[in-house]
């Protein structure tokens, strides 16, 4: 080897796997079969506490809750509620389909800060149900979404 050259050392490959990173890794787990519920119930209930906050700012200041509640954070996004229950779905949604349990049905029909944060509240009492044990496997599962299963390709 000539001087200029830089001698790495070598790793084995599994010190080079991917592994979780954050609060919620479990050490002794491989990534691909963590449940991803700590994540949903953290990101929920920090949202859960933005609302209140949000509520408590329109008391204080004097803002009309339906102007917070109907803003836009920027002109190509949804309005602030509509984020919410998105942000809902894209914890319970997810958590169905790689348990394979059921998804509950959520109507968008939220109108207050209180409403919102039943839904949340909904959302986590459902991915807190399944079992951590129900996503054993669901690495290797096919999901198809709903819609992509009705499009007939030729």
């Amino acid at each position: 080897m000539h001087p200029t050259e830089l001698a790495l050392p070598r790793r084995s490959d599994s010190a080079l796997r991917l592994r979780p990173s954050g609060p919620f890794r479990n050490r002794n787990q491989d990534i691909s079969t963590q449940s991803p519920i700590p994540s949903f119930s953290h990101s929920l209930k920090s949202l859960s506490a933005i609302l209140t906050t949000a509520e408590q700012q329109c008391a204080d200041r004097d803002i009309d809750p339906n102007a917070m509640l109907g803003a836009w954070l920027f002109p190509d996004m949804a309005n602030f509620t509509r984020n919410v229950q998105m942000a809902c779905d894209a914890a319970k949604i997810p958590s169905a389909r790689l348990s394979q349990t059921e998804n509950p049905v959520h109507e968008d029909t939220e109108t207050t800060f209180a409403e919102l944060r039943g839904r949340i509240d909904r959302a986590l009492d459902f991915v807190a149900a399944i079992p951590e044990n129900a996503f054993e496997g669901a690495e290797t599962r096919e999901i198809v979404p709903p819609l992509l299963s009705t499009i007939e390709v030729i």
